[in-house]
């Protein structure tokens, strides 16, 4: 995985002051040791419906805490997950 343990502790916490109780993912090119550069993907697995401006506030924090780095959060609903929301978490790392 290609995140600090303080830029993990940074997401984790960040997420988990908007929405408690979550799982947290990373996924793509930053879980492969290999590959170099690439953004922050971020899969957000809860129990209920999250407002869209839910996911923006925590982008932006995350934003102002971890730099200007491209981050994408994906939010999927766990009895309700998409076929892409699986895949990333299948491959994803829980942070």
């Amino acid at each position: 995985m290609r995140l600090t343990l303080r830029e993990i502790d940074i997401i984790k916490k960040t997420v988990h002051e908007f929405l408690p109780g979550v799982e947290v993912y990373l996924f793509g090119s930053r879980v492969d040791d290999t590959k170099r550069g690439g953004d922050i993907d971020i899969l957000i697995v809860g129990d209920t419906d999250e407002e869209f401006w839910t996911v923006v506030h925590i982008k932006s924090r995350l934003k102002e805490r971890l730099g200007d780095q491209k981050i994408d959060i994906v939010y999927e609903r766990r009895e309700a997950m998409t076929p892409f929301g699986e895949l990333a978490k299948m491959d994803g790392a829980l942070l």
